[in-house]
């Protein structure tokens, strides 16, 4: 399409089986308020209130339809509309079908056709945020896979980038950069490429570093010269990158209650919401957690984390949220970021697919764990750049449900976690540190 220069795909889900499964569980609660959103718009009504009401004001007629029959048939074509929640829920794996349709997930998402994307060479400028549902994982994934020129704006910005969602700021802070400013910056590229022969630039990746670290500019993600800093768990409720020299367990019952809030990054897209995750500390208390010492000097994290966790379940099927976490010196619990299995889905794959780097989520993949023996499951965390501070301590929160937002594996009845940590098979986190100095200036290598 020789017309089509340049494109601005901000705020995008790029793999639509891990917007709505992340690590194979069902988003129930986006998916239902996303699935009540487009019926309402299929039916000729405004999807939302508020904020949302202010943008998206429902199906209107065009200049030439007077009379209003154009809008009368085409709402009458949209009556016949796939029920999203109910379609979605039916589609546990990746190859599943979406009801009648024939295609699975994959195939009606952006990720079936990046090949296309690709050999159009047509640049992209986008805009996403580090607590935005699972579009972090998405945007990073199609910046590394394509060779179009890209330049990737990645902060704490909410879905449309009109609220901060900083957690380390003060309430109802300014979104950095200022919504103007991020409209300016767009509107440079579209020049850049409508306006002038000019060739395209480098790609890169412009992130902010939460916690005070400011924005750094990498040409790659993860950055450059980033290295896993790993941190065992350990006796006490100990994280340390000492490993483990004698063997243990600690036994979770899981509860059912616990839950990340109504204003989590899952409901991101339909709420437009400020995407806060206030003090966790009383949310830690439902679940198992491990807390390192004291940092004793700065840590600059950029990149992916990944937990290996040596997990026993009392359940055929249930699912583990790691939460990364930063404990203050007051005793604030800041959220970081957090990853989720279904330990159904736990085999990983040397291809997978998607923005998950680690399962493939294909149905033949898919096996029942056995109540009582232990297993190595892996976790990919979703991307994300802070500073651990020196006397901030880095806390990991293992959760086997969340009740705000994702269905309930197992469906009814108790389940007891147990996390392994032996000399053998210990049980650890790696996260990605960038081995420069917090206050070196802000373009990686």
């Amino acid at each position: 399409r020789p017309a089509l220069k340049a494109i601005a795909p901000s705020f995008d889900p790029t793999d639509l089986y891990h917007t709505t499964h992340p690590g194979g569980v069902f988003s129930e609660t986006f998916l239902r308020k996303w699935g009540g959103q487009t019926a309402a718009l299929n039916r000729g009504e405004p999807p939302c209130t508020g904020l949302c009401r202010w943008l998206v004001a429902g199906p209107k007629p065009v200049d030439a339809d007077r009379d209003g029959a154009l809008l009368r048939k085409a709402l009458a074509e949209h009556a016949r509309n796939y029920d999203v929640f109910a379609c979605a829920g039916r589609a546990p794996w990746r190859d599943s079908t979406v009801c009648a349709s024939g295609k699975t997930v994959t195939q009606v998402s952006e990720l079936s056709r990046q090949e296309a994307v690709q050999r159009s060479n047509i640049p992209l400028f986008v805009t996403a945020g580090w607590f935005d549902a699972t579009l972090p994982a998405e945007v990073l994934q199609r910046f590394a896979g394509l060779s179009n020129p890209q330049q990737v704006v990645i902060g704490a910005i909410s879905h449309g980038g009109f609220m901060s969602t900083d957690p380390f700021a003060p309430p109802k802070a300014e979104v950095d950069p200022p919504y103007g400013r991020q409209i300016a910056a767009m509107a440079d590229f579209f020049d850049r490429y409508l306006k002038s022969d000019n060739q395209a630039g480098p790609s890169s990746v412009r992130y902010e570093v939460l916690n005070g670290g400011g924005w750094r500019t990498s040409p790659a993600w993860p950055p450059r010269g980033v290295v896993p800093k790993r941190f065992y768990m350990g006796l006490g409720r100990s994280l340390s990158e000492k490993p483990p020299v004698q063997d243990g367990a600690d036994a979770y019952p899981v509860d059912f209650s616990a839950g990340s809030g109504p204003l989590s990054r899952y409901q991101s897209p339909v709420d437009l919401s400020q995407t806060a995750y206030p003090d966790r500390a009383t949310a830690d208390r439902k679940l198992l957690t491990y807390t390192s010492a004291p940092q004793t000097e700065d840590l600059l994290v950029a990149g992916d984390p990944e937990a290996d966790l040596t997990i026993a379940s009392s359940a055929p099927d249930g699912m583990v949220i790691v939460y990364l976490e930063d404990v203050l010196l007051n005793g604030r619990v800041v959220y970081l970021t957090e990853g989720v299995l279904r330990l159904a889905a736990r085999k990983t794959s040397p291809t997978p697919v998607g923005a998950d780097r680690l399962h493939s989520y294909l149905s033949a993949d898919a096996a029942p764990m056995t109540p009582g023996r232990a297993e190595q499951i892996r976790i990919a965390l979703s991307p994300i750049a802070f500073i651990l501070r020196k006397g901030e301590r880095l806390r990991l929160a293992i959760a086997g449900a969340d009740s705000d937002n994702l269905e309930r594996i197992p469906a009814a009845g108790p389940e007891k976690i147990e996390v392994g940590r032996t000399v053998a098979a210990p049980s650890f986190i790696d996260i990605p540190v960038l081995n420069v100095p917090a206050s070196q200036p802000t373009h990686d290598p």
